[in-house]
């Protein structure tokens, strides 16, 4: 509510200031949410230090590109941006909340309002008010993925039936395609990491790779499995293919994991 009326504050204290860019009122300009106008036909023509600070671009490198492509460039929901697309062309505002990335590829959500600005009865302007969303977005996926996976571990018995249920629902709610879950198979010195469960969005996505890894061990520190558990944290890796000493690249390049 509260973001619903700051918003609606400085979209009216926008309207107020109608005719060109330049005449924004100061706190536009100094608002802290992102703010761009456009002309009748989206083409980006100012922008306040707010819009540079969340997406890390500049009026200098926008100037002239249309909001549309603007967003194909760093939305990921590309339905919010047909959406947005089919509101501009129909003269008409819009609102809605999606998935960005920054110049640098920082991903933030934001709460987009974006509403005609008309001049003697002619579409003159868009003017377009962003806030960045994404503690309060994070915060309900981390709350509903809990709930998620209490559930799946509460209808589970065995071990890997558990892990399993865990594995489906944080690959569904995170929009992965394919999931697996090591752990050491004893308490010595020699213990070795063996798959304990799989997950895949559709049956056959991973072809014969999950089938290869269970007949699979690895040593700590001994592919992607070994060097989290080595690490104890995350470990990124763009192309599985390509991971030295992971007895599993050569499937996983056949693949195209």
């Amino acid at each position: 509510k509260r973001l619903t009326e700051k918003l609606t504050l400085q979209r009216a204290q926008l309207r107020e200031k109608q005719a060109e860019p330049g005449t924004l009122a100061p706190t536009a300009t100094r608002s802290a949410n992102a703010i761009l106008m456009t002309d009748a036909y989206g083409r980006i023509e100012w922008t306040n230090e707010g819009f540079t600070r969340l997406s890390g671009w500049s009026l200098d490198e926008l100037r002239g590109k249309t909001l549309t492509s603007f967003l194909e460039w760093s939305a990921s929901d590309m339905n919010a941006v047909e959406h947005m697309r089919a509101q501009i062309l129909r003269g008409e505002g819009f609102q809605t909340e999606t998935l960005a990335y920054a110049r640098d590829g920082r991903p933030y959500w934001v709460a987009v309002d974006a509403q005609p600005i008309f001049v003697e009865g002619e579409l003159a302007h868009f003017v377009a008010m962003g806030s960045d969303i994404t503690e309060r977005v994070v915060e309900q996926e981390r709350q509903a993925l809990q709930l998620a996976a209490s559930r799946a571990l509460g209808r589970a018995g065995r071990l890997d039936e558990v892990v399993a249920g865990v594995l489906g629902v944080i690959g569904s709610r995170m929009g992965y395609t394919l999931g697996d879950a090591w752990a050491l198979d004893g308490d010595s010195a020699r213990a070795r990491l063996r798959m304990v469960a799989s997950w895949e969005r559709a049956a056959g996505l991973a072809g014969p790779f999950f089938s290869s890894c269970a007949g699979t061990s690895l040593g700590v520190g001994e592919g992607l499995p070994g060097r989290v558990w080595a690490e104890g944290g995350v470990v990124v890796g763009e192309d599985l293919g390509a991971e030295s000493g992971d007895p599993r690249a050569h499937l996983a390049k056949e693949g195209g994991i």
